[in-house]
């Protein structure tokens, strides 16, 4: 079997983020999931500018129009601003175990916008394919919420106790996939016949900024100003940092960010959103290794069930 170019890209994208974020949560006690992503982000964004300044025609710049840019930029306000904001309060008022799975559905939406607004075309194979995968998908990211945050089950007796909570949580996580959704299309159209790296030299700095008023916020939530100034510089004074640190986070802002948004791009480019939303949502399947013998995770039969399905509907897909 030979994995077409677009679908090698999407694949790949997937497994540096899964690589990424495991880096992340393995980090986790160092720092909030939002100032590590913050820094992976900044990072990433680093990259990009210098690959573009130094290795890029800067002339292309001339060739993004006012529209092209607006595409590009609320491509990564949709995903990181609105939707992940819309995730972490999902994960507050539901619980990651609730949370995650659901927000894992956002291909079939992406599918649904792609025909409509896209035009693309969705063969059966690919239709089964998503069938069988995303639920795969779903099962293993399950059972990942359920290792990552034993606290769920004080977040989900408080849940049970405010059906409100409930309510608001459903919104927020269907907002989160509603934007990843768009996100995605927005992506799609908004790189078509431009260079990746200009692409991304112009929506990763825009995501780093968002992340960056998102890391304030959600610090400022529990601090007063003059704590908050204290928490942001103990946190992100580089002289504190261990070598060890500084080594996985260059190698989470590198995968997570430069690589994984650069084969996003060109992958959407090579085979569109649908497709490439489909495939980009592997990504605990290609973290699963990492989360046994890296973060000593447990193996569990919904773990086992969902590789098996996300290994049948992969092969649906590329055959």
């Amino acid at each position: 079997m030979i994995i077409a170019e677009g679908d090698l890209y999407a694949l790949l994208g997937a497994a540096s983020f899964a690589i990424s974020s495991a880096i992340i949560k393995k980090l986790n006690n160092l720092g909030n999931a939002i100032q590590l992503n913050f820094l992976r982000t900044l990072i990433g964004a680093i990259i990009f500018i210098i690959h573009f300044v130094f290795f890029i025609d800067l002339n292309l710049v001339n060739s993004i129009s006012g529209l092209i840019l607006f595409y590009l930029i609320i491509s990564v306000i949709m995903n990181i601003v609105i939707g992940d904001t819309a995730f972490f309060e999902s994960q507050n008022k539901l619980g990651i175990k609730i949370a995650t799975p659901i927000v894992n559905t956002y291909p079939y939406f992406t599918i649904i916008l792609a025909i409509i607004f896209l035009n693309e075309f969705i063969s059966y194979e690919v239709i089964l394919g998503s069938l069988i995968l995303i639920p795969g998908v779903i099962l293993l990211s399950v059972d990942r919420a359920e290792n990552e945050n034993q606290d769920d089950l004080i977040e989900n007796k408080r849940a049970k106790r405010f059906d409100d909570d409930k309510v608001k949580g459903l919104i927020y996580v269907m907002i989160a996939v509603f934007c990843y959704s768009l996100g995605m299309l927005f992506t799609t159209i908004g790189t078509i016949n431009i260079d990746p790296i200009l692409a991304n030299s112009i929506r990763v700095p825009v995501a780093t900024i968002g992340l960056l008023f998102l890391m304030r916020a959600s610090i400022k939530t529990n601090l007063d100003k003059k704590s908050l100034e204290t928490e942001l510089k103990d946190d992100f004074n580089p002289f504190t940092w261990s070598n060890k640190f500084i080594i996985l986070m260059l190698t989470s802002g590198l995968l997570g960010t430069y690589f994984s948004s650069l084969f996003l791009v060109l992958s959407v480019q090579e085979i569109g959103a649908s497709r490439s939303a489909i495939l980009f949502s592997t990504g605990p399947f290609f973290s699963l290794p990492i989360a046994i013998y890296w973060l000593k995770e447990k193996l569990s039969y919904f773990t086992i069930l969902g590789t098996i399905m996300t290994v049948v509907g992969l092969w649906v897909i590329l055959i």
